[in-house]
């Protein structure tokens, strides 16, 4: 069960965004109209990856340039620097793309942008997060009041990650150009590592087990807990499939009635061609359908869940 389980997530993942394919297909191909509806479509998928968003709007762009809505591509390309402040400039680009992308930068960010900030902190370490739209930082510096000595530290996709241990109450770190600059400093002396104290280590007792049993650390799992762990498992599958293909059949539902129209006659009929209205038809029967049946499944193992949570 729990193979499956996983098997059926695995595929439902991998095939979650179906749309920017076929639109890299489209475009490729120069169809631009069916590239910007399928784009569009990925665009809306909650579950697209960092490297997947930046493909999708720099696509989006390039394809709304290619009708010549400049404006609009600069608006794309503002809200991918908004999540993404260090994606690349489109290469190889029309200058027109490359300026509309130059144009979003330089509203979002102003040249002399770097900023510091804290990220990820746990009980050893922190996360320093470097945000250096134009490159301008160097090198990060670990230093500690107004000593000279200061340590470099390593980054990595825009991160560094230093010790807690080593932050003393004047710790702080500093963002420097080549030139050696000082463009953004960071305090970390309020997250210093907490004082160690000594602890007396409790002691724990077993219970002497009576003549001719087996003494144990502890009391025995119920023999329900692996199947209390398969049924949550299950569930949690069957509610993400649910969601990812009710989402997919109304994206396509809705890409089919917005393409229909009234002819002279004042019949409806769509604009699509027909093979590829009854392909985005099938799909989104069949999309629909398997919302449906995950939605039972999800019923079904929650109720489940539920009964063997009061076993335990």
């Amino acid at each position: 069960m729990y193979s499956s389980a996983v098997a059926y997530l695995t595929v439902l993942l991998f095939t979650a965004n179906p749309y920017l394919e076929e639109a890299k297909g489209f475009y490729e191909s120069l169809r631009f109209r069916e590239a910007e509806s399928r784009l569009r479509l990925a665009r809306q998928n909650p579950g697209n990856t960092p490297e997947e968003t930046r493909e999708i709007l720099d696509l989006l762009a390039r394809t709304v340039a290619a009708f010549g809505r400049f404006d609009e591509a600069e608006e794309i390309y503002a809200e991918l620097l908004a999540k993404d402040p260090h994606a690349p400039a489109p290469a190889p680009a029309a200058p027109a793309i490359l300026n509309a992308f130059v144009k979003a930068k330089k509203r979002l960010y102003s040249p002399n942008y770097v900023k510091l900030s804290l990220g990820k902190v746990t009980d050893g370490a922190l996360e320093v997060r470097l945000v250096d739209p134009w490159q301008r930082a160097e090198v990060l510096f670990l230093l500690e009041g107004k000593a000279l000595e200061k340590r470099k530290l390593a980054v990595e996709d825009h991160r560094a990650i230093v010790e807690r241990a080593s932050l003393g109450r004047q710790s702080r770190v500093e963002a420097r150009s080549a030139a050696g600059d000082v463009l953004a400093t960071l305090d970390l002396s309020l997250v210093r590592a907490p004082t160690s104290t000594a602890a007396t280590p409790l002691a724990l007792s077993v219970p002497a087990a009576p003549a001719g049993d087996l003494a144990t650390a502890g009391p025995t799992p119920p023999a329900t807990r692996p199947w209390l762990i398969a049924a949550g498992c299950g569930t949690a599958v069957a509610v993400i499939s649910t969601g990812i293909f009710t989402w997919r059949g109304l994206s396509e539902r809705n890409q089919i009635n917005d393409s229909l129209t009234l002819n002279s006659a004042q019949e409806r009929i769509s604009t699509l061609p027909a093979d590829q209205y009854r392909s985005l038809e099938s799909r989104a029967n069949r999309d629909l359908s398997l919302a449906v049946i995950s939605a039972g499944a999800s019923l079904i193992l929650g109720a489940a869940t539920v009964y063997l949570w009061a076993q335990e």
